[in-house]
């Protein structure tokens, strides 16, 4: 059994920190120190408090959930953590994954989907630059109940990016 803990501090904690840099190449990784502002950040332990993962979340206006980073530690993968964590988000959620040219992506897809996501075809989307310097990123958006992705991913862009660009209609 996971248990999720709503971490409040404004810096990243070590574990979480080595695993988000670990899971994530740099294209896709946000400037942390401090957090910010609607950024929440979730970490999973088991009963005996041995760190499993994390989740962060942005909650956007029409009650939906947007996943912006899972990452599950290597020790733990494979053992449901990922789908425990995912399945106690409530209502609609919406998150970006990429695009289906990898073995690797091609498994994050099915992951999702058998935990009720489906890819949301109505608009390309393109994730922005984290940060000056770093490069905008095709993914692919995939939605777990009534969520109208096309509206979702300019929320995305001016509240979580900050920057209205970069949306492919």
């Amino acid at each position: 059994m996971v248990k999720l803990i709503e971490n409040t501090d404004a810096f990243m904690p070590d574990d979480v920190r080595a695993l988000y840099e670990d899971a994530f190449p740099v294209e896709e990784r946000r400037l942390w120190n401090p957090r910010p502002a609607g950024l929440r950040l979730h970490e999973a332990y088991d009963d005996s408090g041995v760190f499993k993962g994390f989740i962060t979340t942005w909650l956007l206006p029409g009650d939906v959930t947007y996943v912006e980073h899972l990452a599950i530690h290597p020790d733990m993968r494979g053992h449901g953590v990922g789908g425990e964590i995912i399945d106690a988000l409530p209502g609609k959620v919406i998150l970006e994954v990429e695009l289906p040219l990898t073995h690797e992506a091609q498994r994050r897809i099915g992951f999702y989907e058998r935990h009720g996501f489906v890819a949301a075809t109505e608009c390309e989307y393109v994730q922005p630059p984290y940060a000056p310097g770093l490069p905008s990123v095709p993914m692919l958006l995939m939605c777990r109940g009534d969520v109208d992705a096309e509206m979702t991913a300019h929320l995305l862009h001016t509240m979580v990016y900050g920057c209205e660009g970069q949306l492919k209609l």
